[in-house]
């Protein structure tokens, strides 16, 4: 019991703090004597701290009780096809070390598990995480994942990146919890925890890049499906008979509106006769043809880009009308790449939702740029890995009858 009740208070001074032991009491329905004496332990071992008075215009000012960030440390990286950033938090977020690597063009399996070690190795032993405990390390995997059973279970995006058990891998050398998620749903912890999603609790997050996902939370909780695959958006059907996606089907959103596709189309439309800017701009080698070009070109006047750009957008609003029906949100927060052509694509994504979407769901719906940068999805996961350690299982169910305040 004491144990359950030092768990309860580190976790909701945590979630609350600074936040008062008249509060506390309130909140977990303890007696005072025994909030008391709990957190007398807490202050002594470092996790709690007082952080200062509550205001009051009479009587004795409460002192405040936050968690001490420097009570722990959280380790996790997060991945995709090109790079591996490395980030070591507080158990405030605060950010006590982080670093980047580049991977190899088109790594392989063991390419991306040698990176996430020294990425992991480096966060690790970097000062500013060694000066206290490492209570867990985490993934934020780019694809689909088994939080259960700690496995990436396939990536489009990543060839061969099929059911590795990264749990077993990284616990062999890491002694450490360990915790892994789709590093779309860690973007959408990092926007709730950090960013423009702050005062929503039913959010649909998508993210716009190589690939293209969703997160889902509802009433302040993260929603998985049966087996950890929910929010897969890139991969609903948007054209009979489309171009083939990378999951094996044709005409997924992903194979038609993703930067890739982005790409693949204004090169092929250049190849087909059509008159582009992009054609000087890469000197007449296509392959040279990236995202970044494109918005440039875009910005420059190019009408074949801007003809791609709002197409795509309005392809991928038709998607998020879907979701958005389906799913009922507060606020829509977008993310990744294709975000670097602005307005031409937003205006054609607002648009079409407004439009397709029932009226009903869209009367108060937000559509926001998520602002947590590139570090989001790491960031996100740390938060993730300290909300599974500070987690009290069966909340409010061991509680203390209040007792009787005295007058």
């Amino acid at each position: 019991m004491r144990n359950y009740y030092k768990a309860l208070i580190k976790n909701l001074t945590r979630k609350n703090g600074p936040v008062s032991r008249t509060t506390l009491r309130k909140l977990t329905g303890m007696r005072p004597a025994s909030i008391t004496d709990v957190t007398k332990e807490l202050l002594r071992e470092g996790i709690v701290r007082e952080s200062g008075h509550e205001s009051s215009k009479r009587g004795r000012r409460k002192v405040l009780l936050d968690i001490n960030p420097d009570g722990g440390r959280a380790v996790t990286v997060d991945f995709n096809s090109n790079r591996v950033l490395g980030l070591g938090t507080d158990l405030k977020l605060g950010v006590c070390y982080k670093t980047r690597r580049a991977l190899p063009e088109r790594p392989s399996r063991d390419d991306i598990i040698k990176a996430l070690k020294g990425v992991f190795k480096e966060v690790i032993d970097s000062p500013g995480v060694q000066a206290a405990p490492i209570l867990g390390i985490g993934v934020a995997d780019p694809g689909i994942v088994d939080v259960k059973t700690g496995t990436a279970v396939f990536a489009t995006q990543v060839k061969g990146w099929e059911n590795v058990p990264l749990r077993d891998i990284m616990t062999e050398e890491f002694p450490y919890p360990f915790f892994i998620e789709s590093d779309t749903r860690c973007r959408l912890v990092a926007e709730k925890s950090l960013g423009v999603a702050r005062p929503f609790d039913d959010i649909l997050m998508v993210e716009l890049s190589t690939g293209i996902g969703a997160g889902v939370m509802s009433e302040g909780r993260l929603f998985r499906g049966s087996r950890g695959a929910a929010g897969e958006l890139g991969h609903m059907m948007m054209v009979e008979n489309g171009p083939y996606c990378n999951c094996g089907s044709q005409g997924c959103l992903e194979a038609l509106a993703s930067s890739r596709a982005v790409v693949q189309r204004v090169s092929d439309a250049i190849r087909s006769g059509a008159a582009s800017m992009l054609e000087e701009m890469s000197r007449g080698d296509l392959s040279r043809i990236d995202i970044h070009m494109v918005a440039q070109a875009l910005e420059e006047g190019d009408k074949l880009s801007l003809r791609v750009v709002e197409e795509t957008g309005r392809l991928i609003g038709e998607a998020i009308s879907n979701a958005v029906n389906l799913y009922n949100p507060e606020v829509v927060v977008l993310t990744g790449e294709l975000l670097a052509f602005g307005e031409n694509m937003l205006g054609p994504i607002e648009g079409t939702v407004k439009r397709q979407a029932l009226s009903y769901n869209t009367a108060d719906l937000a559509i926001e740029v998520a602002e947590v940068g590139d570090e989001g999805a790491a960031w996100g996961m740390a938060a993730l890995v300290l909300d599974q350690i500070f987690e009290v299982r069966g909340l409010h169910q061991q509680e203390e009858e209040p007792a009787e305040e005295s007058s």
